[in-house]
């Protein structure tokens, strides 16, 4: 009898953990692959999935293993201290401000492009619904409202279920010939969007935090909820370029109105829109938190700091979704995928191990993983900026 509960807590963990870390993965980032699978071609986003895959899996484990052995509940942050020292762990707050600002832009651009797809060209300036989805939203972000948190688990299942509808309906209209493209001029434009589609350490403590009993449950849950999240956002990118070809657009879903039929892409819009808003205010609460108590900046200026730089760097000229998605994923690829690796072998050097977590591979490995997040990043970061200023 205690050995089928204890089998039954530990399914129960093992799913709510999975699907904890398969919400965090899956998000906005989802919508800007097709159109740089579109860009550079199907085989080069694929040949982007098995490695980027690969990598973003390991380092998932790597730092669940140093989040199973160090005492305490932290952060990514604070697990830089602890092993660091202050200057990682300014350097890993600089890469969290500079992520989270970055996601903040992509979210407006993205809920934007959505509203067009919805109500179309009601406004005489394209970028007004963004603007009114930036002021309701900061005004809730100011105000410290926390009710996203409490429906965002509802928002990513209407979200999955929207996404397999359109896998559903989009496999039988498929065409062959949209996967048989190639551009070498645009091969590392799916570098950075790829990586910020694939990553979700922040739900590593937490997931961890809700689990009773060994690690075993936690490295499974880790494990499936990354190959569960890779496989769905490359079958929702392959079936939506399948689809829409070289007219696939950088929201993935309005590319989709000619062949899917209106309300079909409304609803995908629809549901966007709210579990965009709902990553919106938590993660501009989370760095209204930090300014506040990381930084220790007052409470006002944290808030002004929130509201005011993506909207001002969207008007300084910063409006392609795309941009801001591969930018920021490949800032954070660079930065915190190599303060992973080095956690890890810093935890495995003080003799942290974790039986359940395999991760059996030499130095060389972990040093390939770094060598390639900093050179895949610096080399989309002056592409992006380069592209920019042309």
């Amino acid at each position: 009898m205690k050995t089928k509960m204890n089998l039954k807590f530990k399914e129960s963990d093992f799913l709510k953990a999975s699907s904890t870390l398969v919400g965090t993965i899956i998000g906005a980032g989802i919508f800007g692959v097709p159109f740089v699978m579109a860009q550079a071609g199907f085989f080069v986003g694929l040949g982007y999935f098995v490695i980027l895959g690969a990598i973003m899996l390991i380092l998932h484990l790597m730092y669940a293993e140093v989040v199973e052995h160090t005492k305490g509940q932290h952060r990514l942050i604070g697990y830089s201290e602890i092993y660091f020292g202050a200057k990682v762990k300014k350097l890993v707050s600089a890469s969290f401000v500079v992520s989270a600002y970055g996601s903040l832009i992509v979210y407006i651009l993205l809920a934007n492009n959505f509203f067009n797809t919805l109500f179309g060209s009601i406004f005489h300036h394209n970028f007004l619904w963004g603007f009114l989805f930036w002021a309701v939203l900061g005004y809730g972000i100011i105000r410290g409202l926390r009710v996203a948190t409490k429906i965002e688990f509802f928002m990513f299942g209407f979200l999955v279920l929207t996404m397999a509808v359109i896998i559903f309906k989009g496999l039988a209209l498929v065409n062959i010939q949209n996967l048989l493209t190639f551009n070498a001029s645009n091969v590392i434009a799916p570098f950075g969007v790829i990586l910020f589609s694939l990553g979700g350490f922040a739900a590593i403590p937490e997931i961890r935090a809700s689990i009773r009993g060994d690690g075993e449950v936690f490295r499974r849950a880790v494990i499936w909820g990354v190959i569960f999240s890779i496989a769905v956002t490359f079958l929702f990118s392959t079936v939506v370029l399948g689809v829409s070809g070289y007219l696939t657009t950088p929201d993935a879903i309005s590319g989709l109105l000619p062949y899917l039929g209106r309300q079909i892409i409304y609803i995908g819009a629809i549901f966007g829109i709210l579990a965009v808003a709902t990553s919106y205010i938590i993660i501009g609460i989370n760095l209204k938190e930090s300014f506040m108590y990381d930084w220790k900046i007052k409470n006002w200026i944290s808030g002004l700091l929130v509201m005011t730089v993506p909207v001002l760097t969207i008007l300084a000229g910063v409006k392609n979704f795309i941009f801001a998605l591969g930018f920021t994923g490949a800032v954070l690829g660079a930065i915190d995928g190599s303060v992973i690796v080095f956690l890890f072998l810093r935890a495995r050097k003080s003799g942290v191990r974790m039986a359940h977590l395999p991760i059996h591979f030499p130095r060389s490995i972990a040093f390939f993983i770094i060598l390639t997040l900093i050179a895949g990043g610096i080399y989309v970061i002056i592409d992006l900026i380069s592209s920019a200023s042309t």
